[in-house]
């Protein structure tokens, strides 16, 4: 276990309609990357919903945690285990990395090639179609705050039969176009008119489809801070918006 006081606590919910609201598995852990695995491995599942808070303080207080920083403290201990450590410290960092964006590439390929779980039919396609691959990047950034990284692609495109070099490319298009429109909702008197509309629009896509889960309400608040700003500095939009 690492020296730190910073403590992750995981809990997750069925949204299945015989199971709404009961309470499922939970994880409590001050291991930032076990707990990114498990927010990656359980929140995939098509009937659970994860939530996050972190301690600074022992679990005396604690405040909402985010995928995206959960992220970011797990690769930050990965990359201070590699330098801090001795050749030991850096295979072990190798192979958690591995693991973790094998991970990312089974929670990644869930979206890309969503079922959903009342389908009388279900039918995973053996390949990512264009948009989905797209949508899928749109939907990494709005979680984890990023672009996907070379080993997330690798292990992702090696489990399909061709080659899936367009895909890849859609992927961080689409995770591009999505942070530029998150960027937009942090900061929304830096964007003239027709971008933040454009970015609305992005955001508002990302409400509709039953792969995007419980990721629709950070699509939600993001699209709420560029609704006010245009209503508010932009009025003449605000029937478009």
């Amino acid at each position: 276990m690492p020296d730190t006081d910073r403590l992750y606590a995981l809990s997750s919910t069925y949204n299945h309609p015989w199971l709404s609201d009961v309470g499922g598995p939970g994880l409590l852990i001050n291991d930032p990357v076990m707990a990114m695995r498990w927010y990656l491995t359980t929140e995939r599942e098509e009937n659970l919903a994860v939530t996050g808070h972190v301690s600074d303080d022992h679990g005396a207080t604690w405040r909402p945690l985010l995928p995206r920083e959960l992220m970011a403290d797990a690769e930050r201990a990965l990359a201070a285990m590699a330098d801090d450590g001795g050749p030991q410290a850096r295979q072990s960092a190798g192979i958690l990395r591995d693991a973790l964006a094998a991970e990312a590439a089974d929670w990644l390929d869930h979206r890309l090639r969503y079922v959903q779980p009342d389908d009388p039919t279900p039918y995973r396609p053996d390949e990512p179609s264009p948009e989905s691959w797209r949508r899928g990047g749109h939907i990494w950034a709005l979680a984890l705050g990023t672009r996907p990284d070379e080993d997330v692609l690798r292990h992702l495109t090696a489990r399909f039969t061709a080659p899936q070099r367009e895909g890849a490319t859609l992927l961080r298009t689409g995770a591009a176009e999505m942070l530029a429109a998150l960027a937009l909702a942090e900061a929304p008197a830096h964007g003239e008119a027709a971008q933040l509309l454009a970015a609305l629009g992005l955001l508002n896509r990302m409400a509709f489809g039953f792969e995007t889960g419980q990721l629709d309400t950070l699509a939600e608040d993001a699209q709420r801070s560029i609704l006010d700003h245009l209503v508010t500095v932009h009025p003449a939009t605000a029937p478009v918006a």
